[in-house]
């Protein structure tokens, strides 16, 4: 059996945050009583960082750590101890719930068996459902879903975990649903004042939500953090995930927490960065052409880019100089050297020259977009052959 609220000593003063000692105390407790079961301590970052949360009295935390961070196995204590031991309180003949969000179905399962030993090893009684636990001596139920707003709505959450929110990924559009998901679960906290939500990740690219959320830093709602694997896990040493991941750049975003550019090997966005840039005046630009690649039947999403070719005339090999001569006019001559030998022209490419004897080619742009929805009669109208039927 769990301990009383009134023997825990809970208190609503100091502006309703002094219930953060006893708390911290009860989940140190737990930690204890769990290492002795065989689990993992809790590392020292990890339980700097739960601390700094709670004491913040911020509703949101946002999370950036290296795989194997020890992420999973630490919020689950956490939303054990918050589940038995939180100040939070629902109305009369409701039931709190505790949620995780996860990529998928076997993500999901996986937390509720973390919890589920949990529950078992302090002994307090509970009932295990296929998606969710429910507690014998308190009104909450730990609930797992999938990554999609069917399933976020029609409860009151007392906390929230979105569990690797950056690789979150839609069955249907093939894209990462955090900013919906998030956005339809959030309510579910609207009458909990002492509810909250941790956004737990691993980085995967520069613009996904969960990287938005974490880039905004600490602000008057949330609180970030961030540790590389081996800092939030030290028995992980640096040099094991090294031999665990040779290449520098998988290796900088799995383990060192360092989110990537790129998640295609067809299109990096470093090299297309590097092949690109502003032109300068006096180019002719040829009409553009745009490019479909599309999502072979999963919903109606495509990505799309348009590219063009753009030239000037080919600068001289070498520099050159102009002056008068008399009865014969504006003459050209080289730029010599110190040792006499012509100076090259540094905006010259000789590779370009090679290719090309009259003008030299250039991308001018190459825009990608984010899924949408285009109409082929608008191609048509640009020369792009079709049937004139919109895609739908």
């Amino acid at each position: 059996m769990t301990p009383s609220l009134p023997e825990l000593g809970w208190s609503a003063e100091a502006g309703g945050r002094s219930w953060v000692d006893a708390f911290l105390v009860r989940f140190d407790a737990l930690d204890r009583i769990l290492q002795a079961a065989g689990f993992p301590a809790t590392s020292p970052w990890w339980r700097a960082e739960i601390e700094r949360f709670f004491r913040s009295g911020r509703r949101r935390w946002v999370i950036r750590a290296g795989r194997r961070a020890g992420k999973s196995s630490t919020l689950c204590r956490i939303a054990v101890c918050w589940a038995l031991w939180g100040p939070w309180s629902v109305p009369a003949g409701d039931v709190a719930v505790i949620a995780f969000v996860s990529i998928d179905r076997d993500e999901a399962t996986a937390r509720l068996r973390t919890i589920g030993e949990i529950l078992r090893v302090l002994g307090v009684d509970a009932d295990q459902r296929s998606d969710e636990i429910e507690l014998r001596t308190r009104r909450l139920v730990f609930r797992v879903a999938t990554c999609s707003i069917r399933g976020v709505v029609g409860f009151t959450s007392v906390a929230v975990f979105g569990d690797e929110m950056a690789r979150w990924e839609s069955r249907d559009t093939a894209a990462n649903p955090a900013r919906e998901v998030m956005g339809s679960l959030r309510p579910t906290m609207a009458t909990v004042l002492d509810a909250f939500e941790v956004c737990p990740s691993s980085p995967w690219s520069l613009d996904d939500y969960h990287a938005e959320l974490y880039d905004a830093g600490d602000t008057d709602h949330q609180v970030t953090s961030f540790a590389a694997t081996w800092t939030a896990n030290p028995t992980i040493t640096e040099a094991r995930t090294h031999e665990l991941e040779p290449d520098a750049k998988v290796h900088a975003r799995e383990y060192a927490a360092i989110p990537s550019s790129a998640v295609s090997s067809a299109l990096d966005p470093d090299a297309i960065g590097a092949a690109q840039r502003e032109l300068g005046p006096g180019y002719t630009l040829a009409a553009p052409v745009v490019c479909l690649d599309f999502s072979s039947g999963r919903g109606d999403a495509i990505a799309w880019s348009l590219v063009r070719w753009a030239w000037t005339e080919v600068e001289p090999e070498y520099m050159y100089t102009k002056h008068y001569v008399s009865h014969l006019g504006e003459v050209s001559e080289p730029v010599l050297n110190k040792h006499g030998e012509p100076v090259r022209n540094p905006d010259t490419r000789a590779s370009l020259l090679a290719s090309w004897s009259s003008k030299r080619s250039d991308r001018s742009s190459a825009v990608f977009g984010a899924p949408c929805r285009v109409q082929i009669s608008w191609l048509a109208s640009r020369g792009i052959a079709s049937n004139g039927a919109p895609l739908m």
